[in-house]
């Protein structure tokens, strides 16, 4: 198949219409049409890749440079289960997570049972609203729950994160990841300390930092761009669910 057939067949394994497609790309709906009839050839580079990107799959793959180097197992694979492979590399972290959990029951029974894995959980609390960030090496080693993956837990001090971080408990996080915005994080803010909100950026790179309990919108904080001070992210939290932006 050539680079427009090969669009065509992935859109339709994942159901999605020309225009959820081009919108996420920046191109119009018969701009995208015509990558998929042929009429356009010299599909930009810049558009490969974001069209990918929304497929889940690789700039190579939709261009069909890796067809020869499928291997023999990877070619008897089903059109189903190609196409829950690219809707698992789409998927976030946390539903990878509870689609791993699922599918764990169907583990050979001779799998031998994996080693606890332990990870550090600071005594001092982060606070949902405003404190110090966690110094030194005040920490206590817990076992990771199964198919969980993190690399430290804190503990979280203030009601600012109700109901779903609740006053001296504490989250996993994850640390070196990007945030998106309406990820809940672990931040540290120049002047203000250590904090654990709801994370979003506008265009002009003012960063909001919300809190889960609106009761407690008091407690946000809102960095301007050209206020001078600095955000830096410690880690994202890992959450049983997305919730909603305010």
């Amino acid at each position: 198949m050539d680079f427009g057939e090969r669009l065509r067949s992935m859109r339709a394994e994942h159901g999605y219409s020309l225009e959820y497609i081009a919108e996420r790309v920046g191109v119009t709906r018969q701009t995208l049409s015509r990558y998929e009839t042929g009429v356009i050839k010299n599909v930009p580079a810049e558009a490969v890749e974001k069209i990918a990107a929304v497929m889940g799959t690789t700039p190579a793959e939709l261009m069909g440079w890796q067809d020869e180097e499928r291997t023999a197992a990877e070619q008897e694979f089903t059109p189903d289960e190609r196409l829950f492979m690219r809707r698992y590399r789409m998927a976030a972290p946390d539903d990878k997570l509870i689609v791993d959990t699922v599918l764990h029951k169907y583990a050979p029974a001779e799998e031998p049972p994996r080693a606890a894995e332990l990870i550090r959980l600071y005594r001092e609390p982060y606070a949902a609203g405003m404190a110090n960030p966690v110094e030194g090496e005040d920490y206590e080693l817990i076992e990771l729950p199964r198919g969980m993956r993190a690399d430290c837990a804190v503990r979280i001090q203030g009601d600012s994160m109700e109901p779903y971080i609740h006053d001296g408990g504490f989250v996993y996080v994850r640390q070196n990841e990007t945030l998106r915005d309406g990820d809940v994080g672990i931040f540290y803010v120049t002047g203000m300390g250590a904090v654990c909100k709801q994370y979003c950026c506008d265009n002009y790179g003012n960063v909001y930092l919300f809190s889960l309990n609106r009761e407690r919108a008091d407690a946000d904080v809102t960095v301007m761009a050209s206020s001078g001070m600095t955000v830096y992210v410690q880690g994202r939290v890992v959450m049983p669910q997305r919730v909603p932006l305010p």
